[in-house]
């Protein structure tokens, strides 16, 4: 295990979820730091220098801003001196006083009209009409249309428990109040079970226990359209060509009726006919709980609330369970909390699963009915339960389980029992044991292996098929040990390669050379490497961006040949016995100055 100071060093190395982000700056690291070390107590160019005699040098950020660098030569503080000198000959000279005393009078005269020019605009422009400035005015008490609206909700069909409407500001009250008084539609009540009634006085239950007069975007809620009309779209761009659409949408007909089929409060693209999951905007601000009238919705298929902080609850309301159709569920990155229930369990015809960011706890259910599931991410919580568990979804193309704490061993049944899986994150875990011999020949389909942070040791497997879709392989801050299998040159698109922070022996392989398509590799903290110099294969990697090999036993001088990695952004050579030449080329000394360090 790593102590707080090689974390805190590891932290600033890419991971899988800025692979996965297209090697974005990760929110909440900070200030990139690069590394390189020098024998050298004094540096000719004037670069600040730590106690080790590791370089401190400037760089500009690279063209894709990975890291977020600054420049350690604009820390300069302003002459006081000069400064002092300056005001004392202002307050000699009463004509230049008075003159810098008009010019800021008028420049804060300038401003303050600006600012009133502002707010008018801002009043005549943005404001609402009387309707909206009132945005509850069609609250009217306990009229005879609100009785017979509650009593429809609460006896009839009961959707609703009668004693929330004796609180005049709960979401049942306030959608009753609005179906009354306020919607478009004029709806009458019916005399018998109304689907279309239902499910749009749910909805607006829905809109008011997440604070929906809060919304970002209102996505066209409460309008007096047909609850299918509840949605916004933003203008295609070039980037992903199509309209978007988020709210209610691709609302399906029914017995000469729409009925909801999919709702989105967060913007995603979607092309006819099925869904494209990819991103186009940030959270909308939804504040509150789930409400259990959503369970009159039971023809939806898509729901997609994640990335709303504001959105709690201990664990998933029961109303959920009621929506048989349902294939997408998206509630990650929101505040929910407790127990994952039991029911989550038989939802069969569930396609994509993600729970991850949140605080839930306790046993991972039993999960093994959920045969159709593509996709599952319960990252990010506080998990329990043993990694067989999973073995019984054989159709997952996707699993994201890290940053829990499932125990267990990667048996090879269990390996073998995906033989789809594309993305496989278990990292931060407590795994134990060895890899299965197969487990770099049996699934030729992954694109993506993240195990690190765990407790697995014994030696990596030796068989590894020919394979052209891995392109991340992280293993590092395990217990892993022998030598590295020459056959991890298999891996023809591998980007990223982690071995850092184990127990490997011997050296680096040089049929790594042939990853001819590796940006990132990280072999560092591996002390029980025999003494070498840098290893010559690597000037057959002419796309390596980030080499860390320190802590390797590593001797000799930089050799001249690191001039062909061009596109060396980050060199981690800590501890090790390295050194500069006397001469360093033009190309060492550009490096140089793209590298930080400290201790």
């Amino acid at each position: 295990m790593m102590t707080d100071e090689e974390q805190d060093e590891h932290n600033q190395l890419p991971d899988v979820e800025e692979y996965k982000a297209g090697i974005g700056h990760r929110e909440g690291k900070g200030p990139a730091r690069k590394f390189i070390s020098s024998t050298a107590n004094n540096d000719p160019e004037g670069h600040r220098m730590d106690p080790d005699g590791i370089v401190l040098a400037e760089e500009s950020s690279p063209p894709d801003q990975r890291h977020e660098l600054y420049d350690s030569t604009s820390n300069r503080r302003p002459d006081k001196t000069n400064f002092g000198h300056m005001e004392v000959e202002q307050r000699r000279d009463p004509d230049l006083v008075a003159e810098k005393r008009k010019s800021v009078f008028w420049k804060v005269w300038t401003v303050s009209v600006v600012l009133i020019i502002v707010i008018i605009v801002t009043i005549v422009l943005v404001l609402p009409d009387d309707e909206k400035l009132d945005f509850y005015h069609w609250i009217h008490g306990d009229t005879e249309a609100y009785i017979a609206v509650r009593d429809y909700v609460t006896n009839l069909a009961q959707l609703s428990e009668p004693d929330v409407f004796g609180n005049k500001t709960s979401p049942q009250y306030l959608a009753a109040q609005w179906i009354a008084h306020g919607d478009g539609m004029h709806l009458s009540v019916p005399e018998s079970r109304d689907r279309v009634f239902e499910q749009r006085y749910a909805l607006v239950v829905f809109y008011f226990s997440l604070g929906g007069p809060g919304w970002t975007s209102q996505l066209n809620f409460l309008s007096g359209a047909h609850v299918c009309a509840w949605f916004e779209e933003s203008p295609s761009t070039e980037i992903y060509g199509n309209d978007v659409l988020y709210g209610v949408h691709k609302c399906t007909t029914r017995d000469d009726e729409m009925y909801p089929h999919s709702m989105s409060l967060r913007k995603w693209k979607i092309s006819v006919g099925r869904f494209r999951l990819l991103v186009e905007a940030s959270h909308n601000g939804l504040v509150g709980t789930i409400p259990n009238e959503i369970s009159v919705l039971e023809g939806i298929e898509y729901l997609n609330l994640e990335s709303n902080e504001g959105l709690t609850g201990s664990s998933l309301p029961k109303g959920l369970s009621e929506l048989t159709s349902l294939t997408h569920l998206q509630l990650r990155k929101c505040s929910l909390y407790g127990k994952i229930p039991t029911w989550i369990g038989q939802m069969t015809d569930l396609r994509y699963l993600s729970l991850g960011s949140n605080d839930f706890s306790g046993f991972v259910p039993h999960l093994e009915s959920l045969v159709a599931l593509e996709f599952l991410g319960l990252d990010d919580n506080t998990l329990s339960g043993n990694i067989q568990l999973f073995q019984p979804l054989s159709g997952l193309k996707s699993l994201y389980l890290d940053h829990n704490y499932l125990s267990g061993t990667i048996s090879e049944d269990l390996w073998l029992s995906w033989p789809n899986l594309k993305e496989l994150s278990i990292s931060d875990c407590v795994l134990t044991g060895r890899l299965p011999s197969t487990f770099f020949s049996g699934l030729n389909n992954l694109e993506v292996i993240d195990l690190h942070h765990n407790e697995m040791d014994g030696p990596l497997p030796d068989e590894v098929d020919f394979n052209t879709n891995l392109q991340y392989l992280g293993l590092h801050e395990n217990t892993f040990s022998g030598t590295v299998p020459q056959a991890l040159s298999n891996f023809k698109s591998l980007k990223h390669l982690d071995l850092s922070t184990n127990r490997f022996t011997s050296t680096l392989p040089h049929s790594l050379g042939q990853l001819t398509a590796l940006e990132y590799l990280s072999a560092g903290k591996n002390e029980e490497f025999l003494p070498q110099e840098m290893p010559s294969f690597l000037m057959s990697l002419p796309t390596l961006r980030c080499l860390s090999l320190d802590r390797n036993n590593l001797t000799g001088n930089i050799p001249s040949w690191i001039d062909v990695l061009s596109n060396l952004e980050v060199l981690d050579l800590r501890k090790s016995k390295e050194t500069f030449p006397p001469d360093p080329s033009p190309s060492v000394r550009s490096i140089l100055r793209l590298l930080f360090s400290s201790q």
